[in-house]
């Protein structure tokens, strides 16, 4: 199964106060955490959307495999990053079955929690590693009929 990774790290982070994108979480950036994280999972592509950080977030991620995708209208909001991110997804991997979506803010999430919901890619509305519900989401590619797998965060236990 060829499973893409899209890491949205395009907003302005306005009401965090600062670019989440670059915020410490054990010694790592956000976005290097993430970025690793789907790596090592095993997306391929692993596509990273970039706005109004964009030059920052290219300069932090040197030196590993991931796409960069600007998104020129990342203010207009989400949808538009994710359209970014699934089109240049498909246009590098003509044999994608699925994307994985995924925000640059969630240092939780590890390789191991991605490799299990690659793995599970079954209906389900949402996926437990330990007592953390996540909320992430699996979107075939548009020729495809199935629909996405949604994975919803009910909680974060500290």
């Amino acid at each position: 199964m060829s499973m893409a990774a899209v890491v949205l790290a395009a907003g302005g982070s306005t009401r965090f106060g600062k670019p989440k994108q670059f915020a410490l979480f054990q010694g790592e950036t956000f976005i290097k955490r993430i970025v690793a994280a789907a790596i090592e999972a095993g997306c391929a592509p692993v596509v990273v959307v970039t706005g109004e950080d964009s030059a920052q977030v290219t300069l932090e991620l040197t030196g590993r495999t991931v796409s960069i995708a600007m998104n020129p209208r990342w203010s207009s909001g989400l949808g538009s990053s994710i359209g970014v991110g699934v089109q240049r997804a498909m246009d590098l991997a003509a044999d994608l079955d699925a994307s994985l979506l995924l925000t640059c803010d969630q240092p939780f999430v590890t390789a191991a929690v991605l490799a299990q919901i690659i793995q599970l890619r079954l209906p389900k509305e949402s996926f437990s590693s330990g007592n953390t519900m996540w909320r992430l989401l699996i979107f075939p590619p548009r020729r495809s009929t199935s629909t996405p797998l949604r994975i919803t965060k009910n909680s974060i236990n500290p």
